[in-house]
């Protein structure tokens, strides 16, 4: 489980910093396939949203944003910052 996790406004979740990836694997069963972060996220955390196929996104603010979309869906333009490696399957 992740530090302050929560869903707002339906597809949209907040939470503290993914660190492990036990909490990355956590994110990925409550249907996380996307994270904006707003922190430095562990070499260990970003390797496994890669594995997962969890794109992840770097932003400027400070918190966590975490958004629950079907995976046939494409991802869409990353405007809210730069965005990480993800594996596509």
């Amino acid at each position: 489980m992740i530090k302050n996790f929560r869903f707002e406004e339906g597809a949209v979740a907040l939470s503290g910093i993914p660190e492990t990836s036990e909490a990355v694997d956590w994110l990925h069963e409550q249907g996380i396939r996307a994270v904006v972060s707003l922190h430095p996220v562990s070499e260990d955390a970003r390797r496994r949203m890669d594995e997962l196929g969890i794109e992840w996104y770097r932003s400027s603010s400070r918190t966590s944003l975490a958004v629950s979309r079907p995976a046939s869906q494409t991802p869409w333009n990353s405007s809210a910052g730069e965005p990480g490696k993800a594996v596509r399957r």
